[in-house]
């Protein structure tokens, strides 16, 4: 082999090492962020994207589209992804499973997309005795009705659970199979194309009892962390330019989120975004919590009494304070 062959094959073999090394770089450099598919709260996310916000923040993103809210924990504890979305009554239970994990922002209030429906004769918690209630178990549905039930002094033994995922529950109750389930919207919507159907209860009553939140894990380094930050603050500019070019943000969660432009705007009636402000009185301080703290001892003494969790778990073990009171320091 002459040698000008040689030290051509010599220079294919550098410009090959530095192509992957530099590809390996930018791997291990990007950001990856979890999100459940379709979901219309992840819709900011992808507006940072579009507009450019991750770069300003200095981290190359990168969205994961996840199906189940089951899969969030381990994808966090395996590090899959640096930061995931999960809904804050599941949290509880998942970080038992997954105790490396921390709690560091709550994404919005919701108001009405959760619920009961129920046949006219059923009015209250106390007529749902010895019924048969269609319910995703271990779920929001299934916590949404544990609080129905409890603040109406109605035991869980006091009913039977009929484990069925919320769409195909809100379907069970417009085809007859059920009197009684748990679901969402659509399926509240419908209710009344029952001739006898309505909603019983939803969380326009009480819109702080099911909502989603970001979370990431306990142990990471110093530049990981840095890197959750600059998600974060994308995610709060995000919301600023939605405010401001609001036509433009219900075009991008249609085509990000694959969800015709009329449920975007549906859904968007049923929520508010809770921005930097509304965060940190949510979340307050280290060692002095706000209106998180009620929330997360509620929903552990819930589970507990459910046996759903074995034991109790300390706010301030599962949520981390410090990301929202640094994060424009």
């Amino acid at each position: 082999m002459n040698k000008k062959l040689v030290l051509v094959l010599s220079l294919i073999i550098v410009i090959i090492a530095v192509g992957v090394f530099v590809q390996t770089q930018k791997k291990e450099k990007t950001v990856k962020i979890g999100v459940l598919t379709s979901w219309i709260l992840e819709g900011p996310f992808y507006i940072a994207q579009e507009q450019g916000f991750y770069e300003e923040e200095g981290v190359e993103a990168e969205i994961v589209e996840i199906g189940s809210v089951d899969e969030f924990a381990f994808a966090i504890s395996s590090k899959e992804v640096l930061v995931a979305e999960l809904i804050a009554d599941m949290f509880i239970v998942q970080s038992i499973q997954e105790p490396n994990m921390q709690q560091i922002l709550r994404k919005a209030t919701i108001f009405g997309v959760d619920g009961i429906v129920a046949t006219n004769d059923i009015n209250s918690a106390q007529d749902l005795r010895g019924k048969e209630i269609a319910v995703q178990t271990i779920s929001p549905s299934h916590y949404l009705l544990l609080n129905y039930l409890r603040d109406g002094g109605v035991s869980s033994d006091e009913v039977t659970l009929l484990p069925t995922e919320a769409g195909n529950a809100g379907a069970a109750f417009l085809t007859e199979k059920t009197d009684v389930a748990v679901t969402w919207e659509p399926w509240l919507s419908r209710a009344s194309e029952r001739e006898d159907g309505k909603i019983l209860f939803s969380t326009k009553e009480s819109p702080e009892l099911i909502y989603d939140i970001l979370i990431t894990r306990e142990d990471l380094t110093k530049k990981e962390k840095e890197d959750v930050k600059a998600v974060m603050r994308a995610w709060f500019k995000a919301l600023a330019w939605m405010e401001e070019n609001p036509e433009e943000a219900v075009e991008s969660f249609a085509r990000n989120l694959n969800l015709p432009k009329e449920e975007v705007e549906f859904f968007l009636t049923k929520l508010e975004f809770m921005n930097y402000e509304d965060n940190l009185e949510f979340y307050g301080a280290e060692e002095n919590l706000g209106p998180v703290e009620e929330y997360t001892n509620k929903a552990v003494e819930i589970w507990q009494e459910e046996n759903v969790i074995k034991q109790s778990v300390d706010p301030n073990s599962i949520i981390d304070t410090s990301y929202l009171n640094e994060l424009y320091k």
